[in-house]
């Protein structure tokens, strides 16, 4: 199994989508169900927010600057916090 830094680089810097497809597929289910525990079980509104998840970080378009920052910066991303408060207002 690759690190995520280096799938999540081969994204950012060679525009592999097969690297952005494998770290969907491990990072999916865990951001759905985080989203859906933060919005309180909206099914759609969790829906709404993994695909912004997924659309912030295909849309990033930075290279990490080091692998270990770009791990914690892609594990970041399953807590989707700010959105989900300023979407269920």
């Amino acid at each position: 199994m690759k690190e995520d830094a280096t799938l999540l680089s081969r994204f950012v810097e060679d525009h592999a989508e097969e690297a952005f497809t494998e770290l969907v597929q491990r990072y999916l289910a865990m951001v759905h169900a985080t989203a859906l525990r933060r919005v309180g079980g909206d099914a759609h509104l969790a829906q709404d927010v993994t695909q912004t998840v997924f659309i912030a970080l295909a849309g990033g378009g930075r290279p990490p600057r080091a692998a270990p920052q770009t791990t914690r910066s892609f594990r970041s991303l399953h807590e989707p916090r700010q959105h989900v408060r300023r979407t269920a207002r």
